[in-house]
């Protein structure tokens, strides 16, 4: 008899042993992680709230022009002041007027976006410009000045990328020379995650716009764009009369992890990139039900039910409820977020 008893609390204790070990998966009040799983996250910078953008650095722009063909007879490329050095806000700073070596009619343009590491651009506002013009006519042969959005519009409308107006000569015929600038403004709590800009040239007839040049991201080290023009006509050579400068943006993304229970054995911690007042769906099961054998005891059937969504760090909104198994989630605050489902 003591054998037999000794046994079935061997197995009894064995039971307790597994159930504890199932349970801790999702009911543990501290981290509500495995503890491998856990201490792997930490090792590997899981939890230090990561921004997965790193563009967000300073920048100027450049622009260089060619005749003929993409690389001949190139004027020197012609720069703006660094984003990082301008201290007036609102006020435009401009590039020197850029061209081909001969100053007259070129027939390619490229842009540069050159990034400067060392400083970010947290909390600046920015847009860019761009003027043509005939060099015999000088400023009095500007006719169309052209001034992509704020960098901030982009963000607000989520609407990611857009355009200046097309710029040309007042006689709308075959620009000398380029000019670009860049305008800044403080923006407290602004945060861009990348930046790209983009080129394009066209005759002044319909239909004759050419390809898109686009810089690298910042996030990329920058870049030159390659070289554009227009798409010519039935009787004319590429021979742009006018040109756009365009300007895309991406948010700076915070990662937002999620730990759920499905059907009571598997623990999982998810994750999704998102950017602040963006959502995501998270979900995990509303219930889990498994059995357990405990020796003499024979089967045990351990069941469980959803409570709520625990926030472990971070600021979020519930788009329905925190007691919901499948709701949806927005991010209110920078620095990520994490989140458990307790049973």
């Amino acid at each position: 008899m003591k054998q037999t008893s000794l046994k079935s609390s061997v197995f009894i204790l064995s039971a307790a042993c597994l159930f504890g070990i199932i349970f801790s998966c999702s009911l543990d009040e501290t981290n509500g992680l495995p503890q491998d799983q856990e201490k792997s996250d930490r090792q590997n910078g899981m939890h230090d709230n990561p921004v997965s953008n790193s563009g967000n650095y300073a920048f100027r722009v450049g622009a260089q022009l060619c005749d003929q063909k993409p690389g001949d007879a190139e004027g020197e490329p012609e720069y703006t002041e660094w984003m990082n050095m301008i201290k007036e806000n609102e006020v435009i700073q401009w590039a020197d007027w850029a061209s081909d070596n001969n100053r007259y009619n070129p027939n390619y343009v490229k842009i540069h976006l050159e990034t400067n590491t060392a400083y970010r651009i947290d909390n600046k506002d920015f847009r860019l410009h761009i003027l043509v013009r005939n060099k015999n006519k000088g400023t009095d042969n500007i006719d169309q000045h052209g001034i992509t959005p704020w960098a901030s519009e982009y963000l607000q409308t989520k609407k990611y990328d857009g355009w200046s107006a097309w710029t040309f000569p007042e006689n709308k015929k075959e620009f000398d020379e380029i000019r670009l600038g860049i305008e800044v403004k403080d923006s407290p709590g602004l945060q861009i995650g990348d930046v790209r800009f983009k080129i394009q040239c066209s005759e002044i007839t319909m239909g004759t716009e050419g390809t898109v040049g686009y810089t690298p991201k910042a996030s990329a080290g920058g870049g030159w764009s390659e070289y554009v023009t227009d798409s010519g006509d039935d009787t004319n050579e590429p021979d742009p009369d006018c040109v756009r400068i365009g300007l895309e943006v991406e948010p700076k993304t915070y990662t937002l992890y999620w730990t759920d229970q499905s059907y009571g054995r598997d623990c999982a911690t998810r994750s999704a990139e998102i950017f602040v007042n963006d959502t995501v769906s998270i979900s995990t099961a509303p219930y889990y039900s498994f059995d357990v054998w405990a020796g003499g005891m024979g089967k045990i059937t351990v069941t469980g039910s959803f409570k709520e969504w625990r926030v472990d760090y971070g600021s979020v909104d519930f788009i329905g409820s925190s007691t919901s198994s499948s709701t949806k989630v927005r991010l209110t605050g920078k620095g990520g977020a994490k989140l458990v489902a307790v049973y």
